[in-house]
């Protein structure tokens, strides 16, 4: 999480220095009029978001999360630049939620435009940081700042004057009286960090996310194998998501580790995270001799099975299907199974070899959704629902052509996919079905498998595509990009290289908008891929999108980040 986004002023409301209970948050936080669109607009262009009022509660939203991460991270990530932030009367909601992260009972209809926070800040509230400093505001020493009472129907202007008044990682937070208490909250938790963070712990959890067995052992000796981190995680859980097995195998059979334990954030045990990663070699282990629960859940109900299903790995879904005897039918909190929430793959397998039911209905899941109709409603642009889709047509069409046809879209679907995410296997699978169009594209975009290929860095996958499967290299979305437009956007130069001098791409075609590959890599800041294009692929340094901008003036956008570019072109 980068520091710089990290929202340091909390403003809280009504606490006075004796830590007198606090008054309804719905009568202090009385905003007054309602903002009009012009000011709604001139604060989010502040604030640099959408001009809305759902723009600016979503912004709310997001500072909210920081504030929480904050708490967990340490000293090391507060800094002057971050120790900034200016609420608006639209982010009540925020101000309420903070209040109920040091232990305030804020208005619930407020917290419910966001409710998807909640659940995490009521984990918060348990947080030892967070308990830390609902008893340092209580019993408060902080400095009160009578001069800087607030106009209830002015908040802007009075948190404008808040800001520009800011110390280094200063809280402030308005009491009952409209005076201010500030709070040095980087002085907190430098003060409170070892406490929150004992030595022992934070280096055997380093010790076990990277595999080091010796380490572990050695600090074993001196501390409980069962205590937690911050997040809640224990050595055993850190060790498995990670992947590392023999020391997951040594913890779960030479220490009383407790193979079923749950990290406080998200309710994960150590087979959970395994699946969710895909080490199947893990889940085998830890169901086969640990004894782990395959049926474990995480707070918001999924499974292993459901974890691994989304994340698409078929191995492990299989092997907790066939041999762990994982419960297809379980769903999750909102009701859906793992088939329904499955990616393609996962999906795949689950109907042609499990001869899962995709009408089947989810009792619990929006009133009884099945499978099909969920899956159309909430992921209408998953590879996994176009899947779903033609499978339901392939069963009810009984015309031989009709049903190859539909093959050939599963599998061109299956390919293009494949190559999104770098499967070389399942790309030749795919292309070894009759009737089967390398150049197929995804609606509503037009992208082919060669152009997802390329802008997610996949080399072999490139030059399979092109060298065996002949992909048109020259094809273009519906806004005009081709595969080296891609390319250069995700800023692989092995990708680009391959296009250029073996698929023999067009440099200098640009899309819809006029820009071209050598404009693309250039407002990336990519000044390797800038450098092969001028120099070796010789791209148009001159040519201009169809505002009359060139490559220079794109990496003049952003000078500073793309400093060394704009040198370089600027030198040309």
């Amino acid at each position: 999480m980068p520091s710089c986004v990290v929202g340091l002023w909390l403003f809280l409301a009504g606490c006075e220095a004796s830590g007198r209970p606090l008054r309804s948050v719905s009568r202090i936080f009385r905003p007054g009029p309602r903002l009009g669109d012009a000011k709604i607009h001139r604060l989010s262009s502040i604030r640099g978001i959408g001009s809305t009022r759902k723009g600016i509660r979503h912004e709310a939203a997001r500072k909210d999360g920081w504030m929480v991460s904050a708490f967990r991270e340490g000293p090391e990530h507060v800094s002057a630049s971050s120790a900034h932030a200016c609420f608006t009367p639209s982010e009540l909601d925020l101000i309420d939620r903070l209040f109920s992260v040091v232990g305030v009972e804020a208005d619930r209809k407020s917290r419910s435009i966001h409710g998807y926070m909640e659940q995490r800040l009521q984990e918060a509230n348990n947080l030892p940081q967070i308990k830390l400093l609902r008893d340092a505001l209580q019993s408060t020493s902080a400095q009160v700042d009578d001069d800087f009472a607030i106009d209830k129907t002015s908040w802007y202007d009075a948190f404008a004057r808040l800001k520009s008044r800011a110390d280094e990682g200063m809280l402030g937070y308005r009491t009952d009286k409209g005076s201010f208490l500030r709070f040095n909250f980087k002085n907190f938790l430098q003060t409170n960090y070892l406490r929150l963070h004992p030595p022992w712990q934070r280096q055997i959890m380093q010790a076990a996310a990277s595999g080091h067995l010796s380490v572990v052992k050695d600090l074993l000796a001196s501390g409980d194998v069962n205590a937690k981190d911050a997040y809640g995680s224990t050595v055993l859980i850190h060790a498995a998501a990670n992947g590392h097995r023999e020391l997951v195998r040594y913890l779960a059979k030479h220490t009383n580790a407790d193979v079923d334990a749950q990290d406080s954030e998200n309710g994960c045990t150590a087979l959970w995270r395994a699946a969710e990663r895909g080490h199947l070699d893990l889940v085998r282990f830890l169901f086969d001799e640990a004894g782990a629960d395959v049926e474990a859940r995480d707070k918001s109900g999924r499974t292993a099975l459901i974890a691994s299903a989304e994340n698409g790995h078929v191995d492990v879904v299989r092997y907790l299907i066939e041999q762990a005897n994982a419960n297809l039918e379980s769903e999750d909190d909102s009701g859906a199974t793992a088939l329904a929430r499955g990616s393609l793959e996962a999906v795949r397998y689950l109907v042609e070899e499990i001869k899962a039911d995709i009408n089947a209905r989810m009792e619990r899941c929006k009133g009884g959704l099945t499978v099909l109709e969920y899956a159309t409603r909430y992921r209408s642009d998953d590879a996994a629902t176009d899947y779903l889709k033609l499978k339901e047509a392939e069963k009810e069409t009984s015309s031989v052509e009709e049903k190859d046809r539909i093959k050939a879209e599963i599998a061109e679907v299956r390919l293009i996919e494949a190559a999104k995410r770098g499967d070389l296997e399942i790309v030749a699978e795919a292309l070894s079905e009759k009737g089967v169009n390398v150049d197929a594209t995804r609606e509503p975009t037009g992208t082919t498998a060669l152009m997802l290929a390329a802008y997610n860095g996949h080399p072999e996958i490139v030059r399979y595509l092109c060298a065996d499967a002949r992909a048109n290299v020259n094809a273009k979305t519906v806004s005009g990009k081709t595969a080296l437009i891609c390319g250069a956007e995700g800023g692989n130069l092995e990708v680009v290289k391959y296009l250029v001098e073996h698929a023999h791409a067009n440099v200098d075609v640009g899309d819809h908008d006029g820009e071209t590959a050598l404009m693309k890599a250039a407002g990336e800041g990519r000044l390797e891929l800038v450098q092969f294009l001028v120099e070796d692929a010789k791209a148009a340094v001159d040519a201009k999108d169809w505002l009359d901008s060139t490559a220079l003036d794109k990496a003049r956008l952003f000078a500073r980040r793309n400093k060394a570019v704009v040198d370089y072109l600027a030198a040309l």
